[in-house]
């Protein structure tokens, strides 16, 4: 990244700790870091385009050990602060649709990490994607109105601990999916005179597929 993007990117996320998002100004950001406001506006559109980039600079960071459901959450905490006063200062429909975009890009990074080796049909790669998204931002908007008071990890874990009895290995999910989709076989058994799954079935299945991530990543 450059030098001087990323030095905005870090005096950002230092207001952020300091302040909510809506009292942070491009005059405060470049007085900061020590740059001029054409440099900011070189690099960024507006502080609506600081953040987003700076949440998924972070996130290229923090994916980029494929760390576990653990050490993601522990990561989020250490950034409470910042965090808090992101979500407390956009609107909750804006807000909803970044942690939306934000979720979706981890996901990708975590579970897709060459995810066209995992599906040949761009289709099944975005349902997959998408309900991963779903979940995952169920969970952090239940763990944000809570002020990120309950023990996210713990939570997962349990998840994870509860599903195992009702998921299945990763590569055989992958196997199912696309073989029902060109009738191929799972496990010897020939799924070519079983009628295509529906949506609903599809969505089970990556919906198990990624509960799969889940328990492989906190065991």
């Amino acid at each position: 990244m450059d030098f001087t993007k990323k030095e905005i990117q870090s005096a950002f996320w230092q207001l952020l700790e300091e302040r909510p998002f809506g009292k942070i100004t491009v005059k405060a950001v470049v007085a900061r870091c020590g740059v001029n406001r054409n440099t900011f506006y070189y690099h960024f559109q507006d502080l609506h385009d600081l953040l987003r980039k700076s949440v998924l600079s972070w996130l290229d960071e923090l994916f980029a050990d494929e760390p576990g459901a653990a050490a993601v959450v522990a990561a989020l905490s250490r950034r409470r602060a910042a965090i808090m006063h992101i979500y407390k200062s956009l609107p909750r429909e804006t807000f909803i649709e970044e942690l939306g975009f934000w979720t979706r890009y981890a996901v990708a990074r975590r579970v897709g990490a060459g995810e066209s080796r995992l599906f040949a049909e761009k289709e099944n790669r975005e349902l997959l994607l998408s309900v991963c998204r779903f979940a995952l931002v169920g969970f952090l908007l239940d763990w944000l109105e809570g002020d990120m008071g309950s023990d996210l990890g713990k939570n997962l874990s349990r998840c994870a601990e509860l599903l195992k009895n009702f998921s299945l290995p990763p590569s055989l999910l992958i196997r199912k999916l696309n073989a029902c989709d060109c009738g191929g076989e799972i496990a010897g058994a020939s799924c070519g005179s079983v009628e295509s799954p529906g949506k609903t079935e599809k969505l089970f299945f990556s919906l198990l597929l990624f509960l799969s991530f889940v328990v492989s990543s906190n065991c």
